[in-house]
């Protein structure tokens, strides 16, 4: 069944799409439908063109970038985030493309990926070996930017030396001692020092479990910040004329204050978050990611692709970062499909593009077919379940037509 593409677009935010076709045509005969409406745009271009693919465009890599990104840039929503990927070779001429485009003022940050390590025959090379690339991040309106901030696991930090041996006992009957101190006596050890010298670092394991079985009791004391809100300097001023009273700040949205000898209790609960399931002491992310392992992630999907592939934790992190359930996510190059499967696993509506039938039909479409159908047992799935039962269109563009080449239901929508 053929149609416009106005005619087909009219629902284009409502259900998920894998397009075949250039996508610069496709982001045109949809822009009227998608302005404004995408929260996350994840650009991966390849940056060594076949020749004929740049015969539009001079020839210039950046010709046919630019037009595609600004595309882009106008279907994002002002609280949204663009993802553009680059490589060594290609990150100076990126960024100053990207600037022209989204404007320097809103530029977010540029995240460094480590993609591989030195190994084998890959490692004897005249100059340091190359394991990184990276994200620009670009948002189309900074101030209206929407940010969900993100943790990564971390190990245990040894500043949080000392628990509170009756946490549910009035606070202002608490008894406190040292962490290492109460852990050698519960082992039946005369001092700390017998202890590690009977144990190493299994006692230094041994702490760090105790200190997350017991988080809420673990603490580290830290100085009153001087630019924290006035009850807070308050309480630390009162507690410094008292030293030996311990103190409470009661608070309606947050969790409350403790204080005594005009120091904070931070509790270790305060660093826990869930990571994939499990919950575990993490740090705020920044933007150098060395956690997401590249290798291996060859049969994600059972997509085997040559190059460029990329780990579905990373697009999950991407997604968590700027969206929500139900929010629309665009990739012009879709690649293996990775940006749909993960969007698909985490319920995010998604619209991916690829211009190479072969790549589409052979790996993407089988790829999204398991996976609305609840039978993708690789990346995310290994770390969290994912309801079945979700659908997509598949679409040709020719002509400026867009062609129905059918649609792919899951298992719990045709029951």
């Amino acid at each position: 069944m053929s149609q416009t593409a106005k005619s087909t677009s009219s629902s284009i935010i409502e259900q998920n799409l894998a397009i075949q076709g250039d996508n610069l045509s496709i982001l045109g005969a949809l822009a009227d439908e998608i302005k404004g409406k995408v929260q996350c745009v994840i650009v991966d271009p390849p940056y060594a063109f076949p020749k004929e693919a740049l015969k539009s465009a001079d020839g210039d890599w950046q010709t046919f970038l630019r037009p595609r990104i600004e595309a882009c840039r106008a279907a994002l929503s002002d609280s949204g985030a663009a993802f553009i990927h680059a490589d060594d070779a290609h990150l100076a001429n990126v960024r100053l493309l990207a600037d022209e485009i989204f404007g320097n003022k809103n530029f977010l940050n540029m995240v460094i990926l480590k993609t591989a390590d030195p190994s084998g025959l890959r490692s004897i090379n005249p100059l340091p070996f190359n394991q990184t690339e990276y994200l620009l991040i670009y948002t189309k309106d900074r101030k209206s930017f929407t940010y969900y901030p993100q943790f990564v696991e971390a190990g245990y930090d040894s500043a949080y030396r000392s628990i509170v041996l009756n946490p549910e006992a009035p606070y202002g009957k608490w008894k406190t001692d040292s962490l290492p101190r109460h852990l050698a006596k519960m082992m039946g050890y005369r001092s700390v020092r017998q202890a590690r010298e009977k144990m190493g670092l299994n006692f230094e394991q041994h702490m760090a479990d105790y200190a997350l079985k017991n988080a809420a009791a673990v603490f580290q004391s830290t100085r009153v910040n001087q630019r924290a809100g006035s009850a807070v300097v308050k309480l630390g001023q009162a507690s410094h004329k008292k030293p030996k009273t311990m103190m409470r700040l009661e608070r309606k949205d947050y969790s409350d204050i403790y204080m005594v000898g005009g120091r904070q209790l931070a509790f270790y609960a305060t660093k826990l978050n869930e990571v994939d399931g499990r919950m575990v002491p993490t740090k705020k992310l920044t933007n150098l990611w060395i956690d997401i392992p590249f290798h291996g992630v060859g049969y994600e999907g059972e997509a085997k692709f040559a190059e460029g592939k990329k780990p579905e934790r990373l697009v999950r992190r991407i997604l968590s970062m700027c969206t929500q359930p139900g929010d629309l996510v665009l990739d012009p190059f879709a690649g293996s499909g990775t940006t749909a499967a993960t969007c698909e696993k985490l319920g995010r509506r998604w619209l991916v593009i690829d211009n190479d039938r072969k790549n589409l039909d052979n790996l993407i479409v089988p790829r999204l077919t398991r996976v609305v159908n609840g039978l993708d047992d690789t990346g995310l799935s290994k770390v969290m379940e994912y309801p079945s039962g979700g659908s997509f269109k598949r679409l040709n563009y020719k002509g400026g037509t867009l062609v129905d080449a059918g649609q792919v239901m899951g298992s719990a929508n045709t029951v």
